[in-house]
């Protein structure tokens, strides 16, 4: 109950940049790897690959076949794979050997609204809570998360549909490099 209370109310200090587009100040209070939890993993060619995060309550509600809840955040964790002789390096499970950690956190968060106006983005450096600075968000998060107004501008909305009934990550290759859109394709999942 007080973690709902927490998630309502963090959703209710969001209600404010309602009109830019854009989460302004980082909506974690600690490690979001605790306050979240992750239900997917997309990689993509180009040795990119995401960790994708979700509020407990958007979880339940998903699982009992309800929309996804005002104040849920996701946060996408994104990391690049280890590159040695021309080729990415992957590991016993077909998944890549991470090198390196992307500096910032690309964060939505679901605040009153229909449609394209039901989400706010924003990306942050995830040990100062700092935005991430130069980047356009939050047209380059638009542009693209409008493309899935039929799942609630959630990508992956289908991945975590599986995790909600399984409890299992959900890992997908992504034949497209970079943030293009994709059909996914099933690479196993995590206990």
């Amino acid at each position: 109950m007080f973690a709902q209370r927490r998630w309502i109310l963090a959703g209710l200090s969001l209600l404010a940049p309602v009109l830019a587009q854009v989460v302004t100040k980082f909506p974690f209070g600690g490690d979001y790897r605790k306050e979240l939890v992750q239900y997917a993993t997309v990689e993509r060619p180009d040795g990119k690959s995401r960790d994708i995060y979700i509020s407990k309550a958007a979880v339940e509600a998903v699982r009992k076949g309800e929309p996804i809840p005002v104040g849920t955040v996701i946060a996408i964790d994104l990391h690049t794979a280890s590159y040695s002789h021309g080729n990415y390096q992957k590991d016993a499970q077909g998944l890549w050997v991470r090198a390196q950690d992307d500096p910032y956190l690309h964060v939505l968060a679901k605040v009153p609204g229909e449609g394209s106006k039901a989400w706010v983005f924003g990306a942050f450096d995830p040990t100062t809570g700092q935005p991430e600075p130069g980047s356009s968000v939050p047209s380059d998060c638009f542009e693209c998360h409008r493309s899935a107004l039929a799942t609630d501008m959630v990508h992956t909305f289908d991945q975590l549909v599986r995790f909600a009934h399984s409890g299992r990550v959900q890992r997908v290759y992504c034949n497209q490099p970079g943030r293009q859109l994709c059909g996914f394709v099933s690479i196993g999942d995590t206990p």
